[in-house]
């Protein structure tokens, strides 16, 4: 008897959330959600509610320069607070934070601001998970959604193959205008510490900013957050492939100046370099997309 009391008090011990807290967190929940409304904005008394957000980005997937694309692996990152969350830490075994769903289809969810990807190229944010909120007793809330993001992106393409791109991701409320929910950019901005090297493009710089518009449905103002990309390209694939061996090819022509003038080899020869020429230029077109722009490569 003695030794089961003392291992069940060793693993009270022993464990990061104590039964004690489990019990603490159940009462807290009950006690929270007994009246808690998920679809009502929990705005301030005076103001509107701040909302931040923050970025961690983990990857560039995929960046199409063909149909104006770029897919993205981000943490998109959420911070707001809401009263109605608050709660005394000594009433409840000293939890001071719970974690709770964002889902409306589980059970006890908190609000969620309906922050839409206003330039995206697909169904806005449907790849970004519902994952849970972590929850502090002063009402604060850290809502991180990982997931793929496809957003659209203009591409420069006049210095192709050694261009600098700027894409940006544009993050904005649906419904809710600046009057009710003022969103602004999180101090911490986008995160990089954990990004993979992508092969085709070089990260030169990132930053962030809030932009306020007024659209022409409505008289409200509607702040946006831009996060935004400096991308440079990775030329070495176009240096070897394309570059290096159409002057190679180039310098031939030169080469057909020594074969005798009234020799029928000389025609074949330039023919055959000029049809060479040409299957450079088809394999180029197949990396570009089709504008009237004229890029570096091509020229």
């Amino acid at each position: 008897m003695w030794k089961s009391f003392f291992v069940g008090l060793l693993s009270v011990f022993s464990n990061p959330v104590s039964s004690f807290s489990q019990e603490g967190i159940k009462n807290l929940k009950e006690d929270l959600f007994g009246n808690y409304n998920h679809d009502v904005l929990p705005k301030p008394e005076e103001g509107a509610l701040d909302l931040k957000l923050g970025m961690a980005l983990r990857s560039f997937n995929k960046i199409d320069q063909v149909e104006g694309t770029m897919e993205a692996n981000i943490w998109l990152r959420h911070f707001w607070k809401d009263e109605r969350l608050v709660w005394n830490p000594d009433d409840y075994n000293g939890v001071t934070e719970i974690s709770c769903n964002t889902n409306n289809e589980y059970d006890r969810p908190i609000w969620t601001p309906d922050i839409y990807l206003y330039n995206t190229a697909e169904m806005p944010l449907s790849n970004l998970d519902t994952s849970n909120a972590i929850v502090y007793y002063t009402g604060d809330i850290i809502w991180s959604r990982p997931g793929m993001v496809t957003s659209s992106c203009i591409f420069d393409l006049s210095d192709f193959p050694y261009d600098i791109q700027d894409c940006y991701l544009k993050f904005g409320s649906w419904s809710y205008h600046g009057f009710i929910m003022n969103l602004t950019v999180h101090p911490s901005g986008i995160d990089t510490s954990n990004y993979k090297l992508n092969e085709e493009w070089n990260l030169e710089n990132v930053f962030s900013e809030r932009n306020v518009k007024i659209y022409g449905c409505c008289p409200e103002p509607y702040p946006s957050v831009f996060f935004r990309f400096i991308l440079e390209r990775k030329s070495g694939y176009y240096d070897l492939n394309i570059i290096i061996p159409t002057f190679a090819t180039a310098t031939l022509m030169i080469i057909s100046m020594i074969i005798p003038w009234n020799s029928g080899e000389r025609i074949s020869f330039a023919t055959t370099v000029m049809l060479s020429l040409i299957v450079f230029l088809l394999i180029l077109s197949d990396s570009l997309p089709n504008t009237d722009q004229s890029p570096l490569l091509s020229e």
